[in-house]
């Protein structure tokens, strides 16, 4: 599992890499590129928080690859589903100060 962990990291890792660094915005699914203000802005603000997201994928393949017990397993992956989605919510509150 550790290595799902570390796989998904990479893959989100390289999207936050090429929308921050490219300003690729239309890779966002949910951004409405018509209502858009800040093109820039948008691009580090995303970009930044899909590194969040993937550092946060990657301490849990990390954490995972320690731990043997399949309840330790359980409590990783938990960790993982409630700290992406606390990234996420934050991510979103953010994103409205960039479209109209």
């Amino acid at each position: 599992m550790a290595v799902i962990f570390l796989i998904i990291g990479l893959f989100i890792a390289l999207l936050g890499c090429i929308v921050w660094r490219f300003e690729r915005t239309d890779l966002l699914s949910n951004v409405d590129q018509t209502r858009v203000t800040d093109k820039k802005g948008l691009a580090g603000w995303a970009g930044k928080w899909l590194l969040a997201l993937s550092a946060a994928a990657f301490a849990t393949g990390i954490v995972s690859a320690s731990v043997t017990t399949e309840r330790g397993q359980l409590i990783t992956c938990i960790a993982f589903i409630l700290s992406s989605q606390l990234l996420i919510v934050v991510y979103l509150a953010g994103l409205r100060r960039y479209t109209k």
